[in-house]
């Protein structure tokens, strides 16, 4: 009853949080036509060049596009304006950094965009936020390639009531107070790194209303005193990544849809009491003809093979009682092979065979090279084609013979 006494409180703050949310965009229908977009308290559109000083950077403006340059900023105060970046258009907002940008304020939101566009940070380049908000924004949110530190000191680092998209090898590495990624939407990471912390009670890491999805070599950790992957009503789907989940007072890994584990993911999730869990399937998929390690216990360092592990077919963990245990991992089975063992000789007239076997069933087959002919034995010598001592050695017999033939005359004499 504890677990689902603090879901109720973490509920209603998330709920509070959308609220929050809802308000903005609401605001926004009303600013369609607003043509401001705010940079450490200048409206960067109506500045000269449309380009704004930043500590020792500049902030650079392209109006056709609605983006926005951050070449190695620092912006410690906002002036006039509640936020270092503030997007106020009704379009689309590109946020592209070049070199280390950096914010560092006491009120309000970092990046904040309220009206119904989407903002993409790409660039290659790095941003560090330490805000009482990080990032937040009344759509969707997308970081492409990019390094972002953000840390919240009395909020979510990042939230959306839209979908949270991370891909092309970004890396981002944020800590919030309830929340560090908070999203009505989905969250979608792709080859990339993310560590996310959420450092209050009754916290989650990822709090997502609708769908996770962490694909293709992504690397995930995250921490938190509730779940620190939660969704309220979508689904968990890990597919080729590594995951580490942890929560410091419930289970490490919590959906409300399914939870799925597929293909070569290693995932490691971690609870008070229990580990990782969902109300519907709980799947771990094998990549085809290969097969899937699932280990649970109390702490990595007291184990055991699951019943059935290694699995070669889906498996719904729901029935093996995985979320009992306080600590679950799961990872590609790799193949450990005894000695080979000669099944057919190998002969000058036909290949041979030979296996080796896995403890887990699996059985490795491969030939064996025929044996190379063994003619018989030549009493000739070799024929090198050097004709040298034929010639000398029928000389020889020539000398011989006259000196013979001398010899002989001599004695009949």
């Amino acid at each position: 009853m504890k677990r689902f006494k603090g879901m109720k409180i973490k509920i209603v703050a998330c709920a509070l949080s959308m609220m929050i949310v809802f308000s903005m965009a609401q605001i926004g229908v009303k600013a369609e036509t607003v043509n401001e977009v705010w940079v450490n308290g200048v409206n960067i559109v109506n500045a000269e060049g449309q380009t704004v000083k930043c500590g020792n950077g500049t902030a650079t403006y392209e109006e056709a596009t609605n983006t926005l340059t951050l070449n190695n900023v620092q912006i410690t105060n906002t002036n006039t304006s509640f936020y270092a970046i503030e997007n106020k258009k009704d379009k689309d907002f590109t946020v592209l950094l070049q070199g280390n940008n950096s914010i560092d304020i006491d009120d309000r939101t970092g990046v904040f965009g309220y009206t119904a566009a989407n903002i993409t940070f790409s660039g290659g380049g790095s941003l560090d936020i330490q805000a009482p908000q990080s990032i937040s924004n009344a759509k969707n949110i997308t970081f492409d390639d990019v390094d972002i530190t953000a840390s919240a000191s009395s909020d979510g680092a990042i939230v959306t009531d839209g979908n949270i998209t991370i891909k092309n090898n970004a890396s981002i590495i944020c800590s919030g107070t309830y929340f560090a990624f908070n999203a009505l939407g989905n969250i979608t990471i792709t080859q990339s790194i993310v560590e996310a912390t959420a450092t209050a009670e009754y916290g989650n890491a990822f709090s997502i209303i609708d769908n996770i999805v962490i694909e293709n070599n992504a690397s995930v950790s995250a921490i938190s005193y509730y779940p620190s992957l939660w969704t309220k009503n979508g689904d968990i789907a890990i597919e080729n990544s590594s995951v580490k989940a942890e929560s410091t007072h419930d289970m490490g890994i919590w959906s409300n849809g399914d939870l799925t584990i597929l293909g070569h993911s290693e995932v490691v999730a971690k609870g008070k009491n229990k580990s990782a869990g969902s109300i519907g399937a709980f799947n771990i998929i094998p990549a085809l003809n290969e097969k899937v390690e699932v280990y649970v216990g109390t702490k990595e360092s007291d184990v055991t093979a699951l019943e059935g592990s290694p699995f070669m077919i889906k498996t719904d963990l729901k029935h093996h009682s995985v979320s009992d245990s306080s600590y679950f991992y799961s990872k590609a089975h790799t193949h450990i092979f005894g000695d080979w063992v000669v099944d057919t000789v190998a002969t000058e007239i036909s290949k041979g065979s030979k296996h080796r076997a896995c403890a887990c069933g699996h059985i490795e087959t491969t030939e064996i090279a025929m044996k190379p002919s063994i003619d018989e034995p030549s009493t000739e010598g070799p024929n090198t084609g050097d004709s040298t001592n034929v010639v000398f050695a029928f000389g020889m017999l020539i000398f011989s013979t006259v000196v013979f033939v001398i010899a002989r005359k001599r004695v009949s004499k």
